[in-house]
This record gives structure tokens, sequence and C-alpha cells, in this order.
């Protein structure tokens, strides 16, 4: 048997079936599964070196969990007191899903006996552990545990059934379980999800407050989203910080942005900005064009089901570029720069370095000084481009580069793109300061590897 490739078995009663599977070292979580079909069949497992594990409940449906598996080749035996057809049966490896205090993960759904796993890591000092689902239909239950995952099959019976093992348990009817830890020792926590029957719709909740608590919503600060520097930009893309912002993520899947997310809201100066993302502690949103900087700030206000946070004052301007950048090696950002010459195409890195003569595509945010620039939420139009108008200047390593175009990125909200040929003779070094400046507003200091001339 392969991984996670379920094979359909069929077969009369009181027959034997035999199969097997590799499992690799290091495995945390092995899982077998039955699935559809007819009939009531059951199956044991044979792990490499000893013990057996088997599953003898009632239907098609039926999982096995073993933590922490021996690794080799397991075997696995089915039989029926009658005839069983069309069943899916599957090995597999499952993911644990890693969370934060705080967080929730809605729209999760199982079937009759399924186990899926999510993890938390609680550090010194956290003064409640608190997990819930909530919401939707049908029957989940939970299981918690410390420094292990949690499993548990209680319907499955006999001496060979596999061992209940969790630290803590909820076993409600309905979805609506509460595990709570007051003052809970630090550590990473395991919480798996059971299907004592289907269920649907249901959201996970992880909370470091007692329950039926709701955090306080706080904006602590709020950046440009590309240096995460201080200052914002009209129409640039923003990111805030805080506390509270809600009990779960959200992404925007369609242009315009919408203005609400997750029941949360950020007002700039009074107007509802497009959000493209929103969580417990950082929501990304594009600065309105249509509002009017101040005093060189802007006031940002952050709603939570109609409740307002007390206005921050960002500093603002027309323009104030900034590079996004990614991770080149630890430690080390690099500004994302596309290399469009054939012998060096993609993206710059100490291992594909720029050379003399390239042109590259670099992308910011951060400009609002544009033609046809679009309502804000929308993308940017294919034609005609939306086009910076005022004066945009590039130097590498202190020397002119040609800037060969300069406006938003066609169908993305807030992204300048910034076409540039380097100079034909680069200065000396392998790492050169890259600066584009509009109107006088330059991006801040960053560094691109470039072949040694």
């Amino acid at each position: 048997m392969d991984e996670d490739r379920p094979i359909l078995i069929s077969g009369p009663a009181r027959v034997e079936g035999l199969a097997g599977f590799a499992v690799p070292g290091q495995t945390r979580v092995l899982q077998v599964t039955m699935r559809g079909g007819e009939g009531d069949p059951d199956f044991v497992l044979l792990p490499p070196v000893r013990g057996l594990l088997e599953s003898n409940g009632i239907g098609t449906t039926e999982t096995i969990t073993a933590v922490a598996p021996e690794p080799g080749i397991w075997a696995v035996i089915v039989s029926a007191p009658r005839g069983y057809s069309n069943v899916a049966f599957t090995f597999a490896t499952p993911n644990i899903t890693e969370l934060t205090l705080d967080t929730s993960r809605p729209s999760l759904s199982g079937v009759e006996t399924s186990e899926t796993f999510y993890s938390v890591t609680v550090p010194p000092g956290t003064p409640n552990l608190t997990v819930t689902t909530s919401g939707g239909s049908g029957d989940v239950d939970m299981f918690l545990g410390l420094e292990s995952i949690p499993t548990c099959q209680p319907l499955l019976e006999g001496p060979f059934a596999p061992p209940c093992e969790f630290d803590e348990f909820s076993i409600e009817d309905g979805n609506g379980e509460v595990i709570h830890l007051e003052n809970p020792p630090a550590g990473e926590y395991f919480v798996t999800l059971l299907g004592f029957g289907p269920y649907s719709d249901t959201t996970l909740s992880i909370s470091s407050l007692p329950p039926g608590q709701a955090p306080v919503t706080e904006l602590r600060a709020v950046t440009d989203g590309g240096a995460f520097a201080d200052t914002v930009a009209l129409g640039g893309i923003a990111t805030a910080f805080g506390v509270g912002f809600g009990n779960q993520e959200a992404s925007a899947g369609a242009l315009p942005l919408p203005t609400e997310m997750a029941g949360v809201r950020v007002l700039v100066n009074g107007v509802p900005a497009g959000l493209f993302f929103v969580s417990p502690i950082q929501i990304n949103f594009q600065i309105p064009y249509e509002i009017t900087i101040q005093g060189g700030t802007v006031e940002v206000v952050v709603e939570r089901d109609g409740v307002a946070t007390p206005a921050l004052s960002v500093k603002a301007a027309a323009n104030a570029p900034r590079f996004f950048r990614f991770d080149s090696l630890p430690g080390v950002r690099d500004p994302v720069a596309i290399n469009n010459t054939a012998s060096r195409l993609g993206l710059v890195t100490a291992g594909n370095p720029a050379g003399g003569g390239d042109i590259l595509t670099l992308y910011l945010t951060g400009v609002s000084d544009l033609i046809n620039r679009p309502a804000s939420g929308q993308g940017a139009p294919g034609g005609p481009l939306a086009l910076v108008t005022g004066t945009v200047e590039a130097t590498i390593g202190g020397a002119a580069a040609n800037v060969e175009f300069a406006g938003l990125a066609p169908g993305f909200v807030g992204l300048v793109q910034i076409n540039i040929r380097l100079p034909a003779n680069l200065p000396p070094g392998t790492r050169l300061t890259l600066r584009i400046a509009v109107d006088g507003a330059s991006t801040q200091p960053a560094e691109i590897s470039v072949v040694v001339p």
C-alpha cells in the first residue's frame, strides 16, 4: 500500500485479506481508516515487532490511530462476518495543525470515528488555557494532552482495542465542548477532535482567557506592509498590530476588498479600509486613497463587532515607497527583485545574482501619485495602466539605473511595480544597496546580490 492512496476492498464472509505498508522512522502519527462502501468489515494492525491493534466497530467507518508508531513494515488483516464491498482502505501519517493562543479555526468537519490533530504552544505565565468547540451540527468530542498526542476510540471493545490516552477530555452531546486549565504548565499541548458522530461547520477556539470571556481589542501599532516602518502612504498596503482583533483568521477571497471580515473593520480618518487579512493579532489593509492627510498623520481605528478602539495617530504621506522583502538568508532580508534576463531568469538571490545590464522587476507599496488610479480596494487596471506621475529614480551601489516602468501591478491592490535596467558596469562588490525614490521619497536601504564585475 502507498500512503494516502485509498484502495477499494471487497470480500466474502469469513475470508481474510492481507496487506502491508512501510512506516518511516520519526513518524509522529499513523492513522489507518476504512470509509464508505457496504457491509461490516473489521481489521487488525500488526506492528513490525510486537502487539496488535484491533478495530471491530459497526459498519464501514472505522479508524485506528497509533502515536509514535514503530518504524518498519506493518501488516493489516481484514475480515468480516458477512460480505462487504467497495470499502476505501487507507493508511496515512496525518498532519498536526499548529495554532496559536487566542485564535480559532472555523468550518471544521469530520466523519464518525475520524480523529484530527492540532497543537498550541503555551508559554510560561499563561493564566488560562481554554479550548472549546462550538457551532455547526453533529457530535464532536475533544481530548487534550500535554507533550503527548491524545487518541481515543471509545466504541471499540476487546483486549486488543487501541487504548484511550489523554490528559483532559470533553465528551458532551453535540458540538459544545469545553476544556479549561487555570495556570496551565508551559509546553506544547495537543488537541484531538474525535467524530463521535459526523460533524460539520464546527469552530475550534484556543484562548488564554477563562471560558466565556471575550478578549479586549487593543490597537498597538500601524506600519506600512513592506518594511514595517512607521509611515504609511495613501493607497498603500498597511499592517495593524494588536490583540483581540477577532477570534479567527480570514482572508479576502475576491476584489474589491471587503471593508468588513469576521466582524472586524478598520477606519482611517473615518473611512472604511479594504481588508486583505484579519487575525486576532494582525490586520493587513489598504490605506484609502480618498482620505486627506492632516498634519502629516492619519487616525486609525479598529472596530470589532461594532466596538471601536481609541484612535491611533499614524505618520502618513502621499508617497512613502517601501520594498517588499523576503528572507534570503538567516537574518538577511532582500527586496523582491525578479530578473527578466534569460540567463538569470527568476528571483534575485545569492545563488542567482543580478548582473550588469539586467532588467529587474521590483515590488513595492506606498505610492499614490498615479494616473488611471483605481478606486480604493479595486485591482489596478490592465489598460490603460495606472502609472506613477512623479519623478522616479533608481540607484544601485550609488550608480544610476534606468527606470523603464513605474506603476501599479495590474490586477493587484496597492502593489507598485518598478522595472529598472541595471547599468552595464556595476560598482564593485557582491552586495549592493538598491534604492528607489519617488519625488524624493526614498525606499528603505536594501541590498541585493550581484555578479562580481
